[in-house]
């Protein structure tokens, strides 16, 4: 499984953990205090800085955006699929900014989700399109690239093996002066002996 290249970005509501998951992904998300304390972000001085929680509308929630390049959207099938917002090249679909209310008590407001859409989809579409975004996706190009090389050597390896022992046993039947020709029919006939 491929470690997925991350960073931390700063945004209007705070810094949030950003992470590529292929070559036109971009995601991001408050970071739970357990995630901050793991071995791999405990000394991390931008994990510590990562949002916990964004406020909107005087409601704690935690949030999850993902982008995608706005040309990617299918124009048809379902709404929710479909682009719903876009900002320099980036876009959304309806459930591209996820907001969960820390109290649970019930989902977001129709107000907090379009102002998180309006201040996140703009830093985030900037951060991708800026040196250090281009260079997070082309991480996760490259990671997605040798996951696939990998595979293809496991098959070829598989397939290598499997090639090696159709042989052998080709070998063996040849050697044991075994016809390899499917038998013909019963020459006595399809009733057989009467």
């Amino acid at each position: 499984m491929t470690q997925f290249p991350e960073t931390f970005v700063e945004t209007p509501l705070g810094t949030l953990h950003a992470w590529a998951s292929g070559e036109a992904t971009l995601s991001a998300a408050t970071m739970r205090d357990h995630d901050k304390q793991r071995a791999s972000n405990r000394d991390n001085p931008h994990a510590q800085r990562c949002a916990e929680q964004v406020v909107l509308n005087r409601v704690a929630y935690t949030v999850v955006v993902h982008l995608r390049p706005a040309a990617d959207f299918p124009t048809d099938g379902h709404f929710d699929e479909r682009l719903h917002r876009e900002h320099a090249g980036w876009g959304i679909n309806w459930y591209g900014v996820t907001l969960r209310r820390l109290d649970r008590y019930e989902g977001p407001s129709d107000s907090a989700k379009r102002k998180a859409e309006d201040l996140l989809l703009p830093a985030l579409a900037g951060f991708a399109n800026s040196a250090a975004g281009r260079r997070l996706l082309g991480q996760a190009a490259t990671a997605g690239r040798l996951e696939r090389i990998a595979e293809l050597r496991h098959e070829i390896a598989s397939r290598q093996a499997e090639l090696e022992r159709l042989h052998e046993e080709l070998a063996e039947l040849e050697r044991a002066d075994v016809s390899v020709q499917p038998p013909g029919p019963d020459p006595r006939g399809e009733g057989g002996a009467r």
